[in-house]
This record gives C-alpha cells, sequence and structure tokens, in this order.
C-alpha cells in the first residue's frame, strides 16, 4: 500500500524524551512521512531541540505556541496539527514516547482493507530512563469482547476504547475530517477516548497484537496529573464520554450501568495502591527491578506473537 502518513507530536517540557522520539520517527523502516510537532510554549529546552532536527530532516515541521495553551485546550493542538497535516494516515506519538522502528511499515498493512478507520495494537510500557516495565496488550480484552454478548458484548467494548493507547493508534485521515476532528469532554481533557469512541461508532477498527509503541509513564506527565486529582484515576470521567449515546440509543440498560459503576468504585477504593504502584514501577529507585514485570508480559503475552516478539528483541538489545 503507498500512502503518505502524517505524524502528530503535541508537546511540553519534554527536553528528556524529545530526541528520543524524534529518532524514533527518523529511524522507522518506512520513509514516506511528515512529522508536525506541536510545542505548547514549552519552559525548558524542547523547542531548540526540536528545531535542530527540523533543520536537518526537511520531513519535520515544529510550530510554537506563543502563550500556552494547556490540557485543557489539547484538543486544539491536535486539530492544529491535523489541518497542516497532508497524509492519507494519521499517526501519533507525543513528546515523551518513542516507537519500534517498523512501527509505520507493520501498521499501514492493516490499511490494505478500505473499510478500516482505526488500527491499534499493544504497547510496550516504559519509564523516565526508557527502562522497560511491562507490556500493555489488549489480547485478553478483545478475546472477552469476541465471546461475549448482550450487556456484557457493550462493557468489554467499552473497556478496550478506554484503554487504546494513543501511540499505538493510526488513523485514517478521511474518517477524522468527518468527524470534524479530535474530540474532548468538559470533565475528561485528553483526546484520545472521546475521539476513538466517534470514529469506531462510525467505521470499522482493527487491533494486531504486535508492539505498535512504546509509552511512558513518569510522575511528570499530563496523565500521572490528572488521574492523581480524581477520585477514580479517570474512570468516572471517562465514563462519562459514552452516556449521552448510550441514553439516546437506548443501550444503557441497568444491567449496564451497574457493571460500568462497579468498575469506578473498584478504581475508587484502589486509587491510594495504583498510585502508590505507579510511582514505585516508574519512579527512579525501581527502574531495574520493574524489569521482571516487563519479563513476565513477554512471557505471558509475547510468546503468541512472533512479530512482537521480533519487535521486543530488536528493542532490547537498544536498553
Amino acid at each position: 500500500m503507498k500512502a503518505k502518513i502524517s505524524i502528530l507530536t503535541p508537546t511540553y517540557n519534554h527536553e528528556k524524551y524529545i530526541s528520543s522520539c524524534i529518532e524514533s520517527v527518523i529511524s522507522q523502516s518506512f520513509s514516506n512521512w511528515e512529522m508536525i510537532i506541536i510545542d505548547d510554549c514549552s519552559r525548558d529546552q524542547t523547542y531548540k531541540i526540536a528545531k535542530k532536527y527540523e533543520k536537518l530532516d526537511k520531513r519535520i515541521k515544529i510550530v510554537r505556541h506563543r502563550k500556552r495553551w494547556g490540557i485543557k485546550h489539547l484538543k486544539n493542538s491536535y486539530n492544529e496539527a491535523l489541518n497542516l497535516s497532508k497524509g492519507e494516515l494519521i499517526a501519533i506519538i507525543e513528546g515523551d514516547d518513542r516507537w519500534p522502528k517498523n512501527k509505520l511499515e507493520m501498521q499501514l498493512k492493516d490499511f490494505i482493507n478500505n473499510n478500516i478507520v482505526l488500527s491499534f495494537g499493544d504497547a510496550v510500557i516504559i519509564n523516565q530512563n526508557q527502562i522497560p516495565c511491562l507490556i500493555y496488550s489488549y489480547r485478553d480484552r478483545v478475546n472477552k469482547y469476541l465471546n461475549a454478548v448482550g450487556d456484557e458484548k457493550l462493557v468489554y467494548f467499552l473497556n478496550i476504547v478506554c484503554n487504546i493507547i494513543p501511540v499505538s493508534v493510526m488513523i485514517r485521515r478521511s474518517m477524522l475530517i468527518k468527524i470534524k476532528g479530535f474530540k474532548d469532554n468538559e470533565l475528561y481533557p485528553f483526546v484520545d477516548i472521546p475521539t476513538w469512541f466517534e470514529i469506531i461508532s462510525k467505521g470499522a477498527a482493527v487491533y494486531k497484537n504486535s508492539i505498535y509503541g512504546f509509552y511512558r509513564k513518569h510522575s511528570d506527565s499530563a496523565w500521572f496529573k490528572f488521574v492523581n486529582k480524581s477520585q477514580s484515576m479517570g474512570e468516572s470521567e471517562s465514563l462519562q464520554i459514552f452516556s449521552p449515546l448510550l441514553k439516546d440509543t437506548g443501550r444503557y440498560s441497568s444491567n449496564v450501568k451497574k457493571q460500568l459503576g462497579l468498575q469506578v468504585e473498584r478504581k475508587k477504593k484502589a486509587k491510594k495502591i495504583r498510585i502508590a504502584a505507579h510511582r514505585f514501577i516508574f519512579g527512579h529507585v525501581s527502574q531495574y527491578f520493574t524489569y521482571v514485570f516487563y519479563l513476565l508480559s513477554i512471557i505471558y503475552y509475547g510468546l503468541i506473537s512472533r512479530e512482537g516478539l521480533k519487535t521486543i528483541a530488536m528493542n532490547v538489545r537498544k536498553w
């Protein structure tokens, strides 16, 4: 399949990570891409570092905001990049994330089928020092969804949509234009869940048990700050996105509402433990200890996918 891929990269104060992010794009085995970096008026060296790469590679374009737009206007930053894009397909890599070398080449194959509007895959969670901590796979969730019926099927579907990591996603640009760009929600400032939900409700999505990205978790990330303030680590806020449509279509049965409510309560009760675990796993002290979790997740998820194992092995050699 011949197509141009536009890569959207919102970034803010990512001087520690932006070089790794950009270099993971430049080293892609697929070369027909453009990278549009939107710097939200970083206070550190992020813009200067990115600007050096822009001078070296004509495929890279950087736009800097004169004033900080902030997380509440993240949707506008994404749509600013989308409006500048020219590719038929859209990929996302935020300034603190990175990709495996063959990510674009692998994922492009998912769009041979013209009905596919969104593709996503598994991701390796890395910490601030680029140490891999675990593999985040959707294999079990997708299998449960495929085997479920009735209300249970809908609950599993919503659970998948709520957890698709942007660095693993590729979208058909025409569908993003059709829904008038990236979405957000008053209670949930990120674009991922509202956008995925609207796209998948209008077209077909495909999941592959392959590593499509490296998602960095660290205490300075916008996500970490958001879930730390939320009583349910963002669960109740994200589920609010689905309420209007479920009510309008009559699919918001008492059983679905009950099951989703139980998910929120579980997050509320376990918030302190989960936050502590995140700080431990993705912090400084435990960076090598957490490699155990990574190895266990390879055993659990990686063995069913030769392509996934190959990607993992290729990147482990770099660390």
